[in-house]
């Protein structure tokens, strides 16, 4: 073959390596900043992961709180649970009668007396029988009367007792509905402690929620970004790899053009 032939040859070689040799360069520096960018999407994603993780820890420490709370008000409400059965044991205990049938008695009684005191004010000031119209003598008179006034003391021992009666019946009615008072006062606060419950469990689960969504879109957004980055670099090596191929091809095809190489033989 002609010299110049390989001469020619030689020459394209060389600048068909010199070009993909500068490809090569251009290929790693594209690497570099590649990677550069890849450093700070990680660095970006580790920022978001450590902000998640530090507000999920605050939500956390505020669910365990919540649930302290939660955790006394239970506790209050078997307390005054308790108080409720010990009240309605004392309401069970005391003796409680119609106090209106004692009054009834009282009225009885007052009728006799009054009853009694009308009689007795009539044979005082009547000398005869208003039924039989027969004169009453001063004995008569006075035996009747005396048995009315017997009456009216018997009466008036009744009322006493009566009165008494009623006055202890009040006394009970008063711790009763004092007891009564009690247990309507330990029913009202463990409706707001259960109140209070609830919205603490309300609150529970809002935490909750806050720490499954904590910027779990942001953060997938940006792993999104990672993965095309590193999709970037992996076609950036495999165009490296590709170039450095065809360096390797032109450079021995280079030494086979000179005079060591075929253009010897």
């Amino acid at each position: 073959l002609d010299i110049n032939i390989f001469s020619n040859m030689n020459t394209v070689l060389k600048s068909k390596l010199a070009e993909c040799r500068e490809s090569l360069k251009d290929v790693d520096h594209s690497l570099a900043i590649i990677n550069e960018r890849k450093k700070a999407q990680e660095k970006q994603i580790k920022t978001l992961e450590d902000k998640a993780k530090e507000s999920a820890e605050t939500y956390q420490k505020e669910i365990e709180e919540n649930e302290k709370i939660i955790e006394q008000y239970q506790l209050e409400n078997v307390q005054l649970e308790n108080n409720i059965e010990k009240v309605r044991e004392k309401r069970n205990a005391l003796d409680k009668v119609d106090i209106s049938e004692a009054f009834k008695a009282m009225d009885k009684e007052q009728d006799v007396i009054q009853s009694c005191v009308k009689q007795i004010k009539f044979y005082k000031n009547n000398s005869s029988c208003t039924l039989c119209k027969q004169n009453l003598c001063d004995e008569q008179k006075t035996f009747i009367t005396d048995e009315l006034n017997n009456k009216i003391e018997k009466a008036k021992k009744n009322v006493a007792k009566i009165e008494k009666i009623i006055t202890k019946m009040k006394s009970v009615r008063e711790e009763d509905d004092k007891l009564n008072l009690e247990i309507l006062a330990f029913e009202r606060q463990i409706r707001e402690n259960n109140n209070n419950i609830s919205a603490c469990n309300q609150y529970i689960k809002k935490m909750q929620k806050q720490i499954t969504d904590l910027q779990v879109q942001d953060i997938d957004e940006e792993k999104k970004k990672l993965l095309a980055i590193q999709e970037e670099i992996e076609n950036e090596i495999l165009k490296r790899k590709s170039v450095e191929e065809e360096v390797q091809y032109l450079a021995y095809a280079s030494f086979l053009m000179k005079d060591t190489g075929i253009k010897s033989k």
